[in-house]
C-alpha cells in the first residue's frame, strides 16, 4: 500500500511540475502528459521517493520517533514532492531565471519581459522569451552569447547555436523596435 501511495505521489509530483512548467499545450495534450508521467513515475518513485520513505522508516525506528514512524514514511516523500515544485514555480514567476539557465548568460538588467512561452512535446520542449531592451543592452547580450555573426534580414538579425542532437538556441533581434526573442528548443 505504501508503494502505491509513493507511485501516486511520484506521478502527482511529475504531472504537477509539468503543469507549472509549460504554459502552452498545442502539440501535446495535457492528458498525453498525464499518461507519459504515469509511466515514468515508476522510475521517479524508485529513484527519489522510495529512498526518502526508507529514510523516514529508519528515522521512525529511533525510539523517541517511533510514534511518528508512518507519518515520517509518507511525510518525507510528500515534502520532497513539494520541494521539487519550488524551482519550477520560481521560474514561472520570474522567467528571467530560466532564461539565464538556458542561455548561460545574465538576463539584461534593463530589459522588460514581454512574453514567455513554454511548450511541451513529450520529452522534447521549446521555450521562448520575448523581451524589450535598449540597443546597447542587446548588443551586450550578443557579445556575452558569443555565437558569432548573425544573419541580417532588413532590421532583423538572427543568431543561432546548435546543441544536443538537433536542439538549438536562437536569438532574433528586431533592431528597429529593440525587441528580442530568445528561443531554446531541446529535442
Amino acid at each position: 500500500m505504501i508503494l502505491g501511495a509513493l507511485w501516486v505521489l511520484a506521478w502527482a509530483s511529475l504531472f504537477g511540475n509539468a503543469l507549472l512548467r509549460y504554459n502552452e499545450w498545442p502539440h501535446y495534450p495535457v492528458w498525453h502528459r498525464a499518461v507519459f508521467d504515469l509511466v515514468i513515475s515508476l522510475f521517479a518513485m524508485v529513484m527519489f521517493f522510495l529512498p526518502v520513505a526508507l529514510l523516514g522508516r529508519a528515522l521512525g525506528s529511533i525510539p523517541k520517533l517511533r510514534p511518528a514512524r508512518y507519518p515520517l514514511v509518507l511525510g518525507l516523500p510528500v515534502l520532497l514532492g513539494v520541494a521539487m515544485q519550488i524551482p519550477t514555480a520560481l521560474d514561472r514567476i520570474q522567467p528571467e531565471r530560466r532564461f539565464e539557465r538556458l542561455a548561460g548568460v545574465p538576463f539584461p538588467g534593463d530589459a522588460v519581459m514581454l512574453d514567455y512561452r513554454s511548450i511541451s512535446a513529450g520529452i522534447d520542449y521549446a521555450v521562448e522569451f520575448e523581451f524589450s531592451a535598449p540597443e546597447e543592452s542587446l548588443r551586450h547580450l550578443v557579445e556575452d552569447l558569443d555565437w558569432g555573426e548573425g544573419d541580417v534580414s532588413g532590421a532583423t538579425e538572427v543568431f543561432q547555436s546548435e546543441h544536443d542532437f538537433g536542439g538549438f538556441a536562437r536569438l532574433t533581434i528586431d533592431w528597429s523596435r529593440s525587441i528580442a526573442v530568445f528561443e531554446y528548443v531541446d529535442v
